[in-house]
């Protein structure tokens, strides 16, 4: 395999944050991610509480427009 730095970003697959040593490290794209120094896995990603749309604020116009 290539050099980290040497790859393309694309190629390098997503970046982490180790949540054990706070190493930053990509995963190349495998299947099963482990931290390299350490070989604690990732945290699971946060789901939304709720997928309903925030509801916008009224605007006001200040008497400027009807």
């Amino acid at each position: 395999m290539e050099d980290p730095e040497e790859m393309n970003v694309s190629e390098r697959g997503s970046k982490h944050l180790c949540p054990e040593c706070a190493s930053k490290y990509y995963d190349l794209k495998k299947e099963v991610v482990t931290c390299p120094k350490c070989g604690a896995k990732p945290l699971a990603a946060k789901l939304l509480r709720s997928t309903r749309p925030v509801k916008k604020a009224a605007r006001t116009t200040f008497g400027r427009y009807p």
